[in-house]
């Protein structure tokens, strides 16, 4: 418990002291994912499985929106 609580001080400790040096580190990530999907973009199958993922992620969005806003859940059996 006191190791997860040191860990979560550590985090929060480097978020507010270096802000800018983990936006830039965030930064150099993304450009290097964005440079790894247009590489990939390029070849047919990829193309394929990337807009697969794309649209199977925003189904999985609206059905859960669905769920929750008619109240389909899986309801508890009360005793």
């Amino acid at each position: 418990m006191l190791q997860q609580q040191r860990r979560a001080n550590w985090v929060r400790n480097e978020l507010q002291e270096r802000p800018v040096w983990w936006l830039m580190l965030t930064g150099l990530m993304l450009f290097v994912l964005a440079d790894w999907f247009a590489d990939k973009w390029e070849q047919r199958p990829w193309r394929a499985a990337i807009i697969w993922t794309i649209v199977m992620s925003i189904v999985l969005v609206v059905v859960v929106t669905l769920t929750e806003h008619f109240g389909w859940g899986i309801k508890p059996i009360r005793l």
